[in-house]
Parts: structure tokens; sequence; C-alpha cells
């Protein structure tokens, strides 16, 4: 079990599957390996579960160690420090099968390899292992390896998920299946449908058998599978010996797998190997097996009628035209193919070198961090600390990591120029039930090595007091690092405990609209917005710079109390680099099929933006009413609530628009293109902004018509005489329906138009230029090199 000996590495193989003990356990051992395999002594009931106790297996082990091992419960309990010491001193790698549950107990444990073997699950893994306190004891493990045996069952895992899966290995049916290989009767059949429901006292299950009693109480089907009772329905076959069982596959008319949750159970893919074709509803993993149109998909209860009765007399040129279309899917778990695959990658994964993952310590909770989540390289550049320590700014939106506040786009984009232009590390503050999410969100700059995240932890008696010292033992943490000399803070009123850092601080202000605006509430209350300000002054005080977007804010921040006249110089603009331009995913054909239901083929307005009083979305539903008149199809798309700012939802219920308005909340990014691409227009009455709306950048990025107030923040951005976008008089309700028909009319005119002003955008809002500016304000502008300071310096 060491590098060099002649003795074959052992391994640890949790699972107790009737099929995996059949066949991936004894491959194991002919590839050469010792493997021990506990008893499942477990008191849950599973139909799945072999429970003979292997005496006799092949093992090099101590007697005494055997023993023990083979007669504690490894599933679903903890697993005692002397199993534990076991485990280390004799194994060299474990392999957990199936359940996340027993993962839990051995990540607990055991400190060498750990291989996570999946086969699909009518949930999201990730989720579970997040929710059970698992992911972070994964992520600073340092060798740990998943391997699914399909593609398609990670497709809504989370990313870090998929980041762990070391390769896909198919799953193999039962040597037994292969004798009745391509027997099926055809024509003399016995008059049944076979279908597999298993274990009905299960809650799963019974839903199950509700659902397809409800749709197919036909009595030609008969219904396999083990249960702890007999259920009170004829067509119940029940368990059988494998030998019968196969043979009443092979002499039915055909096999209807009708679960359509996300996962794929044997019974369908041995009646294929037998040669008995397969009808499926549409939903499951098997579905997702197939191309679009295949024969076997039943895609209503009519499409089931028809192709069952098909079957059942015999039609031999359909059947015929299913068994094709299902060889594909067949193929995936032939043991001929299977067991090559299976035999590389993990032969590849037991015996490659340990991993030796260097571990770091975060300060202030002595907790070990895996290598992807602090940084290895550059130990000797400074760090810059980021603050983002508040839950809610980052989401998964479709299985995908998004923002959902403009903080984290911001901050993305800080490192992004800081990881593109310096050798500048970074430090981002997340909340510790936020930490998988934030993994996620920036796992592409943590796998460079130059990025951390630092949890807060949640240690205290109740929600204020957690948040109290969660957030003054962040600040001791930063003011403890030697390597940390320069501190973002992403907004004015948000972090307060940032009044007691030691460090340089830069205040990033985009806007201040309580200043623009002082007759509109911005955060529930007076009392509220003039406490905020104070908290914001008093950061701008202590701030050796404030970063912001445009010389507009610039232009009031002595006004608005932010600065001094004297100390204006420490303002610095930073135009926000095009956002629409970072590389979004493709969207999932799922998720673009559920937008186009949801719009219905309609034209619509959008603008996506949360409702604030500046935004004037009450004006948008009167602009969205007009044009109703002549386009009664048009609709509106937002993703803000309209009861945010009171009367706005009163003006809706009044012009009749609650049923015209698509409301998307917290969509992901490949989303937000999608819809941007889709748009009449983008359709921006806002009366102020404090920067060049980055709706404006992402519209042009995506090819979207822009109709927009004519706002200073624009007009002072373009060169004279650029009047190149569809700019509004504010508040003119003729001006912008009539923009909005020159958009649809002359739509490819107006994106042409618009080419111009994105090649302007490009230089301006480029990344090098951000990237000047943002060192600059944190202390470091010698930190470019030549060829970026020029560019930012233009």
């Amino acid at each position: 079990m060491t590098k060099g000996s002649d003795v074959p590495k052992r391994i640890f193989w949790l699972g107790m599957h009737k099929v995996l003990r059949t066949t991936e356990l004894p491959q194991l051992r002919d590839m050469g390996y010792e493997v021990f395999s506990p008893a499942y002594i477990s008191d849950v009931y599973d139909q799945s579960a072999d429970r003979a106790i292997d005496f006799d297996q092949p093992t090099t082990l101590p007697d005494d160690v055997f023993a023990e091992l083979l007669a504690h419960n490894f599933f679903y309990s903890s697993i005692p420090s002397h199993i534990g010491d076991y485990l280390n001193q004799y194994f060299d790698c474990v392999i957990v099968t199936i359940n996340a549950d027993w993962l839990r107990s051995i990540v607990d444990v055991f400190k060498k390899r750990i291989i996570y073997r999946i086969y699909g699950q009518p949930y999201s893994l990730s989720e579970y292992i997040m929710k059970s306190g698992t992911w972070e004891k994964i992520m600073v493990h340092g060798d740990f390896h998943i391997v699914p045996f399909a593609a398609e069952t990670t497709e809504f895992e989370r990313p870090w998920f998929r980041d762990l899966c070391a390769g896909v290995v198919p799953y193999q049916i039962p040597d037994d299946v292969f004798d009745f290989t391509g027997t099926w009767g055809g024509a003399s059949h016995n008059g049944t449908i076979a279908t597999s429901i298993p274990n009905v006292e299960n809650a799963y299950y019974s839903s199950e058998y509700r659902r397809f009693n409800s749709a197919f109480p036909h009595r030609v089907f008969r219904i396999y599978g083990p249960q702890r009772s007999t259920p009170d329905d004829t067509r119940f076959v029940g368990a059988l010996r494998r030998q019968d069982f196969l043979g009443r596959l092979r002499d039915s008319a055909g096999f209807f797998y009708n679960f359509r949750d996300p996962v794929c159970y044997l019974a369908p893919i041995e009646s294929m190997q037998i040669g008995v074709p397969v009808l499926f509803a549409p939903g499951s993993l098997l579905h997702r097996f197939y191309p679009d149109k295949t024969p076997g998909l039943i895609r209503n209860q009519i499409d089931a009628e028809r192709k069952i009765k098909l079957l059942l007399n015999s039609d031999a040129t359909f059947a015929a035209e299913v068994i094709e279309s299902q060889e594909p899917v067949r193929q995936r778990y032939d043991r001929e193919i299977v067991r090559p695959k299976f035999e590389r990658l993990f032969r590849a994964l037991i015996d490659r070198e340990p991993a030796h993952a260097p571990c770091l310590v975060f300060d202030h909770r002595s907790i070990p961090v895996r290598s992807p989540l602090a940084p290895q390289s550059g130990a000797g550049s400074d760090t810059v600390a980021l603050l983002m320590h508040i839950d809610g700014l980052v989401g998964y939106a479709g299985g995908k990591p998004s923002a959902f506040e403009g903080i984290p786009r911001v901050i993305e984009a800080v490192v992004s120029a800081l990881q593109a232009t310096t050798d500048l590390r970074c430090a981002i503050t997340c909340t510790e039930t936020s930490v998988s999410v934030m993994y996620d969100f920036f796992r592409d700059y943590v796998a460079s090595g130059r990025v951390e995240l630092i949890p807060i932890p949640a240690t205290a008696i109740n929600e204020e007091v957690i948040q109290s010292i969660g957030k003054m033992i962040v600040v001791n943490h930063i003011n403890g690092r030697e390597d940390i000399k320069s501190v973002l803070v992403p907004h004015y009123y948000l972090f307060p405990e940032s009044l007691f850092l030691k460090k340089r601080i830069t205040l990033y202000l985009p806007d201040y609209f309580p200043y623009l605006m002082p007759e509109a509430i911005f955060d529930i209350s007076r009392e509220k917005d003039i406490e905020n300000k104070e908290v914001g002054v008093a950061i701008a005080k202590k701030a050796a710079n404030i970063l912001t977007n445009s010389d507009f804010t610039r232009s009031y921040l002595p006004a608005a109390g932010f600065v001094r006249p004297s100390e204006a110089d420490k303002v610095i603009v930073a135009p926000l680099p095009l956002l629409g331009e970072r590389g979004v995913e493709q969207l999932s054909r799922d998720r673009e099929t559920q937008l186009k239901a949801e719009i219905g083929g309609r034209p619509y307005l959008f603008y996506p933006t949360a409702v604030r009083p500046n935004k004037n979305i009450g004006f948008f539903l009167r602009v969205l009413a007009e044009m109703r008149v002549k386009n009664p199809d048009m609709i509106a798309v937002l993703t803000g609530d309209l009861r945010s700012v009171p009367g706005v939802q009163e003006i809706c219920d009044d012009l009749g628009l609650e049923q015209h308005i698509v409301f998307m909340r917290r969509v992901g990014d490949d989303v937000l293109a999608w819809l941007y691409r889709h748009a009449v227009a983008l359709c921006l009455t806002s009366s102020v902004e404090g920067n060049f709306p980055p709706q404006v950048l992402e519209a042009l990025a995506y090819g979207c018509p822009v109709v927009s107030t004519r706002l200073p923040t624009i007009t002072e951005v373009l060169p004279d005489g650029f009047e190149m976008l569809l700019l509004c008089n504010e508040r003119d309700q003729a001006d912008f329906t009539r923009k909005i028909d020159i958009a649809m009319e002359q739509r490819d005119q107006t994106l042409l138009r618009q080419a111009a002003v994105m090649g302007f955008m490009r230089e301006r809002n480029s990344i090098a230029v951000f990237a000047g500016k943002v060192a600059a304000s944190l202390g470091y502008g010698d930190a470019l090199s030549r060829e970026i300071e020029q560019c930012a310096s233009a």
C-alpha cells in the first residue's frame, strides 16, 4: 500500500446495492485491488440492499480489524475515532456509492483519497451536500473526486460539484441479463405491458404509483419490483427470481417507463438488452438520453394509448423503430463498453499519487481551507480585501451562480481587472451561509490561486449578535493580516464595521440618490435615509479615495457632504467595463423553451431594474399601455417588484396591465442576455442615474435597441453630435412611444447606429482603463505595466 510495494492497494468500498455488488465490486477485485465491503446492517429498509454479510471476502487485514469493520454499521451512522484510525491506517482509498449521507461520515474521518460514485438521483446532490454541512469538508479535503455514470446526471448540479467530477463512467447492468440478449419474442408476446414500481410503502414510490394508476388503470399492465407488503392491485407481480423476472420481460409486448424525475432505473435498460421495445414518459433522465424526436417518447395521454395499442397489436414496424432508436441508450450500459471505461478511469484515480494540496488556515476560526479556496501563488504580493459579507447578493438562477445586486458585479469587475493587470491578490469576505455560492460565482478566479474567500462564522445566540460578532471578527482578521494593505468597501452604508478597519480604505460610491432626489424616500423612511448617509459620510471621510463611475457623480459629491471641496481630488472616476461582454454561458435548451412559453411569442419592452423612485416605473407602465393601443399583443418584461414604490402597483391595476407583464426576478446572466436580444427595446424611463446606465451598456453588447431618457450621465459621455441612441425627453410619453415605434420599424438601422456607440464605449469602458483607475484608488497606481498605465491615463 506504499509506493514501490508489491502489496496491492486496499480499497474500502461503501456500497450495498445488489447490482453494484455483482458488477463494480468484483471488477475492482479483478483489477488486482484488495477491496473490503462492509455489511449493510442498518435498520433503514431499502429494497435494493444486499444484506448478506460477506465473511469470506479476500483480505489481508488483521483478523481483529476485519471483524470490527464487518461488525460496524457504516451506513447512516457516525464513525468512531478508532474505526476512523483503522480506515486511515489500512486503506489507500475509499469509494462511496450512491448516498450522500454515507459520504458525510467518511469525509469526517478519512484523510486520503475519496471517490464518490453516483448513478443519478431525483434531487440535486450538490444542494443536499450544501444543506447537510458536508460542502466545506469536501472542499478542504484536498483529494476528493466524483465519478458520475452519465454527464446528464450533473447538468443541474452546482458548478463546484461539476468541477470535482473526474470523468464519466457508465453503469453496467447485471451479467445475468446478457444471457437473455435479443430473445424478445415479438408477435408471440403474452399480451401484457411491463412496468416497474418497487416498495409502494415508501412515500416517493407511493406517489409515483398513484400518478401512474390515475393515468393508466389498464389491466394489461404488470407492475414488477420488490414490495414490503402486497398492494391491493392484482397487477402487482412483486419480486421474482431473477430468471423469472427476466423471462417475464422477454415475454411482454413492451415496457413502459412512467417515471418523470431526473433518474433512470435499470428495468427499462434490462428490457432494452433483452430486445423489448421501451416506451417512456417525458422528463426523466431516460428521456434526456434520447434526441428531441424519438418513437418511444410518450408525449401525452392520447400518444400513450396509441403506442401501447401498437405494441399490443404486434405492429412490427413500430416495434422495430422503437428498438432501433433505443440502441445507443442500451449501449451505455453494455458490459463490453462499460468495463474498459470503468477500469481506465478508476485505475487512473486509485493509482495516482496523492494530491498533497497545501492547506491554509483562516485565522479567525482555525478551519483548514482547501487550496482552491486560498491563494497559493504570488506569496510575496499584497492582498486587497473586498467586502461582500451580506446574504442575498449572489444566488443560483437556473442552476448557475448569478449576481442579484450590483455589488457582486462590481466586485467581479474589480477582481477581473486586478487579476489581468497586476500581481495583487484578492480576499473576498462572505457569510458562512453563502460561501458555497460565492465559491461558484468566483470559482474561475479562485482557481487562479490568487483569490480567497473569508467566511464570517455564525456561532452566536441570535441573528443580531451573529452579525455584530461575525463582522467584528472579520474586521480583526483583516486588521491582523500583514499582507492586506488595502480594503474596498463597495457600498456606502451596508458595511459600517469598516469604520473599525486599520487599513487603507477605498469607498465605492457609484451614485447617491437621496441627494439627487431629496423628495423621495429610498430606504424605508426619511430617518433611515439620514442614518445611512451619516454612515456613508463617516466612511468617506476615513477613506483614502472614493471610487465612482462618472464625472456626474464626482461633480455633486462635495455638495452632498461626502467630501470637502478641498478633497475633491480623492474622488477617482472609473467607468465600469462592459459587463455584457464577459462571456455569458449558452442558455440551456430547456430554459429557452420555458422563456418562450412564458412570453408566448409576444413583442415586449424590457427594463431589468429594481423598482426605485428614480426609475419611473409608473411612467413606464403608461408608455406600455399606450403602445398596446396600437399593438394589443405587446407586453413588458420586468425584474422588479411593483410594490417597492408606493403607487406603482395601483397604476398597474388602474391600467389593467397585470396580465400583460411577465415578472422574471433573480434571473441569471444567460437569461438576461436572451431577454435583451429578443426584446423590442430596452425602455429605460429613469429620470436620474448616477453613472452611465449599465442596462444601456448591456443592451449595446447584446444587440437590443435602446430607448432611454436623455440622461446627463449618457450625454456627457458621448462625443458631440453622437445622437445615435433613441433618447427621449424625461417623462415625455409621446416621445417614448414614437422612439419605440422607430425601434420596432427600423430595428436593423437602429442597431447599426448603435454599433458606432458600442465601438466608442468599448474604448472608454475598457478593462485597461478600469484597472488603472481601480489600482490607483487602492494605492497601487504603480502596480500596472507601462502599457496598461498608458491606456488608463488616456
